[in-house]
């Protein structure tokens, strides 16, 4: 009979391998061989019943014939001669080589310290030093095939064999040669630690999401020695590091689907790799992993909350050298996740192309950053976890205008993430409260931000009729608790506290010095923005931050200019960040040495320069669309904007920007609007 390990089809459609399992449980092998063969090479076969396949496969040898079958029918031959005694709890590396002398000594290092006790590597066909340099290894075994890579299912099915073999039982690190895991706390535990961790939480994968990275300079000038750590000379990502990102994705819903990233953003769709992988499997009779591992076919709760990820050093000289090899080698393939030709086609163009952008790239730090950028995600006791994905949170700010009415812009939605990310990096926590929430727009965000020990509350009257003195009272009419509460649950399932009161109600009720966040977004009346401001930063933490909404002069909104101003001025509210819409500050003497952090974190985030003013004695960085920030204005087509600003033109823009740092009531914006037609535009 067909053994009970082996893993069910579940949700996959493929009349061969069913077939297969049909004839196999009949007890007829070689029929059902035939089947799972006839799976393999045809053409409606896709990703996922191959992996099947294979793996169906290398069992049914082993059972009918022993695992030396399986070995030939791969022509996998042992290489190393040491003995292949591998204790209970060793952690082991698999992998396929092919000329990779360059890379492996610091791979074979890294990978060492970071716990692995055992390699077991498939050398296909090297032509350099690879294969010698590994037998020099005590830890490492090999073995040599000289079959087509992609016809062993992109090298999958080599590990698999060797895996059946010998890896039953253990964790296992399945990686290129140019992929360095990381994880969260990667600087203070190893593997063995991080395996145990796993196991408690019941979990037999780990994901994780490929991160591209790059240097400053040109691909072609990327340079990384024999044995150094790529890192030290690409040390940059992207900020987004995908585009797309699809939950509880592949035929058994059980990862996050990653697409894009900076092969998207700098070589266009035809890059649009998928980016999710699973690097790190506890393996047994019925562990399949795909091609590239890039998915597996465990239930979605055997798969691990915490993710990971594999920082991925492509994107070197070596990578312009060996292009077109790749090319050739490539061809043969019957699908490829990316388009080799155009890198190759754009390299051509652009010999100096580089993948450094000072708008998107991030300097790599370290693991606590990429939990806070969402790259990773850590875990937490009962396996929920900690950080809100950051790729789930950036497609809600994308589609948050067809989603939610309201009035909130990208750049704020960027601005709460960077203050976000600025608490978690400093270890705040606390609550987030929001003061006139209309029906959710900002707190939806605020709802994907908050962690699992923390609570968004909405306070807001959530009725049109008492704002009747309001000067923008229509846009409230309809406006109802049960319309924001419909439209907080589209995107939560963990529901806001709501407050239907008038927000002179705070003080009173009781809610103590316990948020780390408060968006003050109510009423436009001086008396009532100065009082819901005084009542905000009395319910500010240490390093929690106020942010008021409409603080500029705007016609509707010269109260809450006034009261929030008015703060500044007393010394009350100590601001930090601007944009067009929003003030952001901290209550007088709790700064906490937040400053630096929130505003190098809203150059991270923010998708256009910033400018650094000195308001009121504070440091306060300005992300604005306004030309003075941005040096763009409307564009003259004849090109006649481009050209430099007279002598008397320069003089009065120093000028114009001498006022415009002292003074800040409604004249402002008529001196911006000049300034702008006198600076050239920047073009883009």
């Amino acid at each position: 009979m067909i053994p009970e390990l082996i893993p069910e089809l579940g949700p996959l459609r493929s009349e061969p391998l069913e077939r297969g399992d049909q004839l196999w449980r009949e007890g007829n092998r070689d029929d059902a061989l035939r089947a799972y063969t006839e799976e393999l090479e045809r053409d409606a076969a896709d990703h996922f019943t191959r992996g099947m396949a294979h793996k169906r496969v290398v069992t049914l040898l082993a059972e009918r014939d022993g695992i030396d079958a399986a070995f030939a029918h791969y022509e996998l031959a042992r290489v190393d001669e040491r003995d292949l005694m591998i204790a209970p709890g060793e952690v082991l590396l698999c992998a396929t080589v092919q000329d990779e002398a360059e890379r492996l000594p610091f791979f074979l290092d890294y990978y060492e310290r970071l716990g692995v006790d055992r390699f077991l590597l498939v050398d296909n066909d090297s032509h350099d030093a690879t294969r010698q340099l590994l037998l020099d290894r005590p830890n490492v075994h090999v073995w040599a095939s000289g079959m087509r890579y992609w016809r062993a299912n992109y090298g999958m099915a080599w590990l698999d064999v060797i895996l059946y073999a010998h890896g039953r039982g253990h964790w296992c690190v399945i990686v290129d040669t140019d992929e360095h895991l990381w994880y969260p706390g990667v600087e203070e535990r190893d593997l063995h630690e991080l395996c145990a961790a796993l196991e408690r939480e019941g979990a037999v994968v780990m994901q994780a999401v490929l991160l591209d990275m790059y240097s400053e300079t040109a691909i072609r000038e990327a340079s990384c020695p024999p044995g150094s750590d790529p890192a030290s000379v690409c040390g940059y990502f992207d900020r987004k590091f995908s585009h797309s990102c699809t939950e509880h994705a592949t035929p058994w819903s059980n990862i996050d689907a990653f697409w894009g990233g900076v092969r998207r953003r700098v070589f266009g769709s035809e890059s649009d790799v998928f980016l999710s992988k699973v690097p790190l499997v506890r393996y047994s009779d019925d562990t399949v992993v795909l091609a590239g591992t890039h998915g597996t076919a465990v239930p979605p709760d055997a798969v691990a909350s915490e993710r990971g990820a594999l920082l991925h050093f492509k994107f070197t000289s070596r990578f312009v050298e060996r292009l077109e090899a790749e090319i050739r080698s490539r061809s043969e393939w019957d699908s490829q996740g990316e388009s080799y030709s155009t890198y190759a086609r754009m390299i051509a163009t652009e010999p100096d192309l580089t993948l450094y952008d000072p708008r998107q790239s991030v300097a790599l730090r370290d693991s606590t950053q990429l939990v806070e950028l969402g790259v990773m995600r850590a875990a937490s006791l009962n396996g929920d976890a900690t950080s809100a994905d950051a790729v789930v949170v950036g497609d809600y700010v994308a589609r948050m205008h067809d989603e939610v009415p309201g009035w909130f812009t990208e750049v704020d939605a960027s601005l709460f993430r960077a203050v976000d990310a600025a608490q978690r990096a400093a270890g705040v926590h606390g609550d987030l409260l929001e003061v006139g929430v209309y029906l959710g727009k900002s707190a939806v965000l605020l709802g994907y931000l908050v962690r699992p020990d923390e609570e968004v509350v909405a306070w807001d009257l959530f009725s049109g009729a008492r704002l009747a003195g309001e000067a923008d009272a229509q846009f409230y009419v309809e406006l109802t608790q049960a319309a924001f509460e419909e439209n907080y649950a589209r995107f939560h399932a963990r529901a806001a506290t709501a407050y239907a009161q008038p927000s002179s109600e705070i003080p009173a009720a009781g809610l103590g010095r316990r948020f780390r966040f408060v968006h003050v977004d109510g009423s436009h009346r001086y008396d009532i923005a100065r009082d819901d401001i005084a009542a905000a930063l009395d319910l500010l933490i240490d390093g929690g931050v106020l942010v008021v909404d409409d603080y500029r002069t705007l016609p509707h909104a010269l109260g809450v200019a006034a009261a929030a101003w008015e703060a500044v001025a007393d010394g009350r509210l100590v601001p930090v960040l601007a944009s067009d819409q929003k003030l952001y500050g901290f209550a007088a003497g709790r700064e906490s040495g937040l400053r630096e952090l929130l505003q190098g974190a809203a150059h991270d985030f923010a998708a256009m320069p910033g400018l650094d003013l000195d308001v009121a004695g504070n440091a306060v960085t300005v992300f604005s669309t306004n030309a003075l920030t941005t040096g763009e204005g409307e564009r003259d087509e004849s090109g006649a904007d481009d050209q430099p600003p007279t002598a008397a033109g320069t003089e009065e823009v120093a000028e114009l920007r001498r006022r415009l740092e002292l003074i800040e009531n409604s004249r402002t914006w008529r001196l911006r609007a000049k300034l702008a037609r006198l600076l050239p535009t920047r073009r883009r």
